[in-house]
């Protein structure tokens, strides 16, 4: 049961901490819930609807203050004979050792050990208050982003800001399953992952919360944060059409519709539907076309197909710089790798629906957890990671694009040309999620 601290007239110490009542035993623990006061002399602590005050000359909770000293009578309010309670003993230090009886010492050694008593009450006060305030100075981020990706933009945050940042990594699904877990015991502040997908269903799950920042609003295009503004994309990849140089044209490419016309049969290579990047491109398609159409397009991929789909972007591009086929669909960041480790490879980066609603894009993107213990410090860490300074570092690192549209790419991403992105909200990435893996069910793309 949690219950308030108040204010006594001696040596009062500001922290934070709770009264909890365990099975007969009453015990100081430090919490980041409840602002109270604790004070050197007394507790007062509230149980139940009476109330009681922890007297550290006798170490022992009364009913009804009426002084400092032990000496004093200490009656119910009712009037009643005094009543013995339990021992206090606080988390922070050992446990307080009942004193004496009053009268079975000298007033000089009462007096010695009463002070040394307080003292010890006063050193548990300020332990209490340090442990309290240090969460104060830090941030915890869990984060599907692998640490290499991280920790430079983390650092810089650090560096500027005097605030630590904690970080746990993991897969996306296992980073929502322990958000789940953990409830309001969670330590996270922040939750960092890719696909818009996956922070909707954060959202959706109740382990986010709102946030109110002009900055973000200013830094975040509309169509690349939740309409509720529980989660805000930091850097942006295209999913785009790659192609053999040295088998396909520019000029025979047009949109992602169009990869479903027969002229591509045997000629298109496509990673696995089971991985969220195409589940969202679908789910996007059907936002923009409906489903019925979406479904059309999909089936005309699959019998399109060369080979069966594959485990991975990168190893669908290498099929098509092998000739295997000759067109397939990836993120930019994984043609940018793969050309970086081989620039000899013969593929082509072309941009589709630029007539249309424009190619479509989707964010790594990061939000406050639901019960988040610093959630200022975690709004400025999103703040931080969205500005001018640290965009680059954000999607540098990963050869993305920055989402802050003030912020130009890296000159080996900038390098591939300029684009239109689609503007429809990536948001339906998530909400049409479950009709577009039904869909692609429908249409055999395994």
């Amino acid at each position: 049961m949690l219950n308030s601290c108040v204010k006594e007239p001696m040596n009062n110490i500001p922290v934070e901490c709770s009264v909890r009542k365990r099975a007969g035993k009453t015990r100081v623990n430090a919490s980041r819930t409840t602002k109270v006061l604790v004070c050197a002399s007394t507790f007062r602590a509230l149980h139940r609807s009476a109330t009681r005050v922890a007297d550290f000359t006798t170490n022992r909770m009364r009913w009804g203050f009426r002084g400092v000293t032990g000496r004093l009578q200490c009656q119910a309010a009712d009037n009643a004979a005094p009543r013995a309670e339990p021992l206090l003993r606080s988390s922070a230090t050992h446990p307080i050792r009942p004193a004496p009886r009053f009268g079975h010492h000298s007033r000089e050694g009462t007096i010695l050990k009463d002070l040394n008593r307080y003292l010890t009450v006063m050193f548990s006060c300020v332990t209490l208050f340090a442990a309290s305030t240090s969460h104060a100075d830090q941030v915890v981020v869990y984060s599907a982003r692998i640490e290499q990706l991280i920790k430079p933009m983390f650092d810089a945050f650090s560096k500027e800001t005097g605030t630590t940042v904690k970080f746990i990594t993991d897969k996306e699904g296992a980073l929502l399953a322990r958000l789940k877990a953990e409830g309001k015991n969670t330590p996270a502040d922040v939750l960092i992952t890719a696909d818009a997908g996956n922070l909707w269903e954060a959202a959706r799950e109740g382990l986010l919360r709102p946030v109110e920042s002009k900055t973000l609003e200013s830094n975040v295009p509309a169509h690349l944060r939740d309409p509720g503004n529980q989660w805000f994309g930091l850097s942006v990849r295209a999913r785009t059409i790659i192609y053999n140089t040295q088998k396909v044209k520019p000029s025979d490419l047009s949109t992602y519709e169009a990869l479903a016309d027969p002229k591509w049969k045997g000629r298109l290579c496509l990673r696995t539907s089971k991985k969220v990047y195409n589940q969202s491109l679908v789910a996007m398609m059907i936002a923009e076309h409906g489903e019925s159409t979406a479904e059309k397009i999909v089936k005309g991929w699959v019998a399109n197909l060369a080979t069966d789909p594959l485990s991975d972007d990168t190893r669908a591009m290498e099929f098509v710089a092998a000739g295997k086929c000759d067109v397939t669909i990836a993120n930019t960041y994984y043609y940018g790798r793969l050309m970086e480790k081989n620039p000899a490879l013969p593929l082509g980066i072309f941009w589709p629906n630029q007539e249309s609603n424009g190619v479509h894009v989707n964010i790594s993107g990061g939000g406050v957890t639901r019960y988040a213990h610093n959630a200022p410090a975690a709004i400025r860490l999103l703040e931080f990671l969205s500005s001018e300074k640290a965009q680059n570092l954000f999607a540098d690192v990963n050869m993305e694009y920055p989402v802050n549209p003030r912020v130009k790419p890296d000159p080996a991403v900038a390098a591939w040309g300029t684009f239109k992105q689609n503007t429809i909200n990536v948001n339906k990435a998530g909400e049409l999620q479950a009709e577009a893996v039904k869909l692609m069910d429908r249409a055999g793309y395994r």
